[in-house]
């Protein structure tokens, strides 16, 4: 190819199909059907997604709790935000953190039940951030849940709920309301938790 100066697909249009073949064999068919658009291999857009995360370098390196908390609310809003829209639940919550020296440490627990509220996301990375051992300034902080699920998937009905189970539904509920009129209003309708507004 670099012999007959081929370097795009528009360079292989100058050549005849049997030109190609002689030259280069079936790849040389191969290169004369994608010159001119033509594929007949079948369009796979969608895979079924493994996990779903939030992250962010941050302007300044931070060790204050608060300032850690408020971006892990942060992750926990969008990544729920995220599996609610792809309709999917999660049962294992995970947390990146990245340190001023650039060393790396990341956590992760397996729930006995599927979640996508942003609270209990948030719960979820709060004490996974607790189990790590917090030296450093952090530089990077994010929350990702894998293990998803089908939002309808048959779940193993308890015949009491938990005061947990209870309040996840809860505010799965108060999440989708929230959802509903984001899409709505757009940016205007925005509702923001009270401990994100500086």
């Amino acid at each position: 190819m670099q012999h007959l100066q081929i370097q795009t697909l528009g360079d292989v249009r100058r050549f005849s199909v049997e030109f190609l073949e002689k030259r280069l064999g079936k790849w040389g068919i191969r290169l004369h059907e994608l010159s001119r658009g033509m594929d007949t291999n079948p369009v796979e857009p969608f895979q079924e997604r493994k996990s779903i995360s939030s992250e962010t370098t941050l302007d300044r390196d931070i060790d204050d709790v608060s300032g850690i908390r408020k971006q892990l609310l942060i992750h926990s809003q969008q990544v729920a935000r995220d599996l609610r829209a792809a309709r999917l639940n999660c049962s294992q919550v995970s947390i990146k953190i990245r340190f001023a020296d650039f060393t790396q440490v990341s956590r992760s627990h397996k729930l006995h039940e599927p979640i996508c509220s942003s609270k209990a996301i948030f719960e979820q990375a709060v004490t996974l951030y607790h189990s790590v051992k917090i030296i450093k300034k952090i530089r990077l902080i994010g929350v990702g849940v894998s293990r998803l699920q089908d939002m309808h998937t048959p779940r193993q009905q308890y015949l009491f709920q938990t005061d947990e189970q209870r309040m996840n539904h809860q505010w799965e509920a108060v999440d989708t309301a929230i959802d509903a009129i984001g899409k709505k209003l757009g940016d205007a309708g925005n509702v923001v938790r009270a401990s994100l507004i500086s």
